[in-house]
C-alpha cells in the first residue's frame, strides 16, 4: 500500500508540473501564483518575479519543493534499488553512493542543489529519513531564496520572455502542451514499468 501511494503521490506530481507547463501561457498572466503552486519550479520562480512579491514567491515555493524531494526520497525508500536503478540517472546515483565518500558528498550536494534522483537513490540506499530531511529543509530553503534573488537581478530578461508570451500566445501554448504532454507520458510510462517491474521481483523472490 505505501507503495501504491508513493507512486501515486509522484504520478500526481508529474501530472500538476506538467499541467503548469502546458497552461503557462494563460496562467503567467491571469493567474501566477496558480502557475507557481502547480510548477514550483526555478525557472517558473524566476519568470514570475515581475508577478509576484519575492516573499511570496519562498513562501509557496518551499513546502511545495520539499514535498516533491520528500515524495521521491520516499519513492526510492519504497521500491529500493530495483526501482532506482531502471533509470539512467537512478542507476548512476546508486553507483556514487557505494562510494562511502561520495555518497556523503551525495547527501551534502543537498544543500546546495537539489536533484529527485538523488532523493530516489538515497531512499533506495537507507539513508536516514531525517538526514534527508533536513539537508533538504536547508538547502531547499536557500536555493529558494537564492532563485528568487537571481530572479530579481533578471527582471529585465523575464519581462521580455513575458512581452514575447503576450505577443504569440497561441503557437507558445501549441508548443508547451505538445511538449508538457510528450513528457508527462514518458515520465509516466517509465515510473509505472519500473514500479510494476520492481514489484513483481519482489513477489518472485518471496516465492522462491
Amino acid at each position: 500500500m505505501r507503495g501504491a501511494w508513493s507512486v501515486a503521490l509522484v504520478l500526481a506530481i508529474l501530472a500538476a508540473s506538467q499541467t503548469g507547463l502546458a497552461l503557462l501561457t494563460v496562467l503567467v498572466e491571469k493567474a501566477p501564483l496558480a502557475l507557481l503552486v502547480l510548477r514550483p519550479q526555478p525557472e517558473i520562480m524566476v519568470l514570475l518575479t515581475g508577478r509576484l512579491p519575492p516573499m511570496v514567491i519562498v513562501l509557496v515555493a518551499v513546502p511545495l519543493r520539499l514535498l516533491i524531494h520528500i515524495a521521491y526520497y520516499e519513492l526510492g525508500r519504497w521500491g529500493g534499488e530495483r526501482l532506482v536503478s531502471r533509470t539512467r540517472a537512478g542507476a548512476w546515483a546508486l553507483r556514487a553512493l557505494s562510494r562511502r565518500w561520495l555518497g556523503a558528498a551525495l547527501l551534502v550536494s543537498c544543500l546546495v542543489h537539489q536533484s529527485t534522483p538523488v532523493d530516489m537513490a538515497l531512499g533506495a540506499r537507507g539513508t536516514a529519513r531525517h538526514r534527508v530531511i533536513a539537508a533538504l529543509v536547508f538547502g531547499v530553503s536557500l536555493s529558494s531564496v537564492l532563485i528568487v534573488w537571481l530572479g530579481t537581478q533578471l527582471t529585465p530578461f523575464s519581462a521580455e520572455i513575458l512581452e514575447f508570451l503576450r505577443e504569440h500566445p497561441l503557437a507558445t501554448a501549441a508548443v508547451v502542451s505538445v511538449l508538457a504532454l510528450v513528457t508527462f507520458v514518458l515520465s509516466a510510462l517509465q515510473l509505472v514499468k519500473a514500479a510494476r517491474a520492481a514489484r513483481k521481483e519482489v513477489v518472485d523472490e518471496g516465492r522462491q
